[in-house]
């Protein structure tokens, strides 16, 4: 039943029935004609974009390219990062930021980030003021929660099968990648068989090993958030991975910007996930007979 026209339609009458408020905008006036101009703007850019680039073969993937940042960051977060501090004018401060000496320059950087103590000792908005570009590529469930991260700006691809999937190492070491290799070509053919008709519906029956495209662009202040926090070693191998990596490509050309991004944990991944989760379950279990007891009064 993919794709019936009138199945968002009968959505609308069964949820008016019980949120009635939160989507009586959804049709009418304005409701009607956003849907159109939506609908009718994916289609036609999804047809001017397998047209534009019909000749176009898929190069051999990386998970991590580093697309475009600002060639004078580091002047520009120095000079917000001072701005509110003064009464001058932002051309003001920049100009006199730009002829600051090198020592000058990493001497506020120095004020403004050496006293962090913990990851949650986040830069301040000065480093809101430069950007960085990534193009990623992941197996969906890294993406699903890296996606999480509101304060940047992100477009995914659709899911599909051309990017290959990712087989856990834990598989080989019990003896199962082969079987999970063959479950995967299995997805990968009934995708074939649905995706000419159904194109779009056809990524719910794509497991999560496979691989997505998708772009990343994202402030240095909240670059500092991300890869402090998804790269504890409680986190994913698969998502740790991509995170050290961007870090690894803004080394490259702006390492004073990311000098005191110190809590950031490199080491390789072991049992100090699966210990992570024994932790969680014990305090569940201390918890639990609380919970019966006063279920009992």
């Amino acid at each position: 039943h993919f794709g019936r026209a009138h199945e968002p339609i009968a959505m609308h009458v069964e949820l008016a029935k019980v949120i009635p408020s939160f989507v009586k905008r959804a049709k009418g006036k304005y409701g009607t004609p956003t849907i159109e101009f939506l609908s009718e703007t994916q289609n036609s850019m999804r047809a001017l974009a397998e047209k534009t680039f019909a000749d176009s073969g898929l190069e051999p993937g990386t998970d991590v390219i580093l697309t475009s940042y600002d060639k004078d960051a580091e002047d520009k977060v120095i000079a917000a990062s001072l701005y509110p501090f003064t009464r001058l004018s932002f051309p003001q401060v920049k100009q006199k930021v730009r002829f600051m000496s090198r020592e000058q320059k990493l001497e506020v950087l120095r004020e403004y980030l050496g006293r962090r103590k913990n990851r949650r000792h986040k830069p301040g908005r000065g480093f809101e003021h430069t950007y960085y570009e990534f193009d990623l590529m992941c197996n969906y469930a890294s993406y699903r929660d890296l996606h999480r991260h509101r304060v940047l700006t992100q477009q995914r691809q659709d899911l599909g099968v051309r990017h290959g999937y990712d087989v856990p190492a834990e598989l080989a070491e019990i003896g199962a990648a082969e079987e999970f290799r063959e479950k995967m070509e299995l997805a990968r053919f009934s995708y074939g068989k649905m995706s000419g008709d159904f194109s779009l519906q056809s990524q719910y029956i794509v497991p999560f090993a496979y691989r997505i495209r998708w772009s990343y662009y994202v402030n240095l202040r909240e670059l500092y958030h991300l890869i402090e926090l998804r790269s504890t070693i409680q986190g994913h191998p698969d998502y740790r991975r991509i995170v050290l990596r961007m870090l690894e490509e803004v080394r490259k050309v702006h390492p004073s910007l990311v000098e005191y991004m110190s809590f950031v944990d490199t080491r390789e991944t072991g049992l100090e996930r699966l210990d992570a989760e024994k932790r969680i379950d014990e305090k569940l279990s201390q918890l639990e007979p609380r919970g019966r007891a006063h279920d009992k009064n």
